[in-house]
């Protein structure tokens, strides 16, 4: 689900960086920055069923609050019900306005997404 998720968005938002799991300093704004906030694995009445489902944290970065904004809104359009085996479905679940967390001094305006993601695990 990382790859083909990071792949599908690189593809839609290019040429925007998207990384998993950490804000790369250096890189230049705007950028997407992925962590997983939680994941869960689904079960039947008889055990697991073999697919998972995880809450995603997409972070859009810009110089200012209008092009995060932009980039969510990019960001939305090609996540929303996005169906991609073995990704049975992304839904949005939420959305905020964030101050900078980059560090190394760097000011970027950042606007975070939170999606629902329904895939089969492996």
């Amino acid at each position: 689900m990382k790859a083909q998720l990071r792949a599908h968005l690189g593809a839609a938002l290019a040429p925007v960086p998207v990384d998993w799991g950490w804000n790369p300093q250096g890189e230049a704004a705007p950028r997407v920055v992925l962590t997983v906030v939680s994941g869960d694995p689904d079960y039947a009445h008889d055990g697991p069923s073999g697919y998972r489902q995880n809450r995603v944290q997409v972070d859009c970065y810009a110089v200012s609050y209008t092009p995060a904004d932009a980039l969510a809104a990019q960001v939305r359009a090609a996540l929303s019900g996005w169906v991609a085996p073995p990704v049975s479905g992304v839904f949005e679940v939420g959305e905020r306005d964030l101050p900078p967390d980059t560090g190394a001094g760097e000011l970027l305006a950042r606007v975070s997404l939170d999606f629902m993601i329904h895939h089969k695990e492996g």
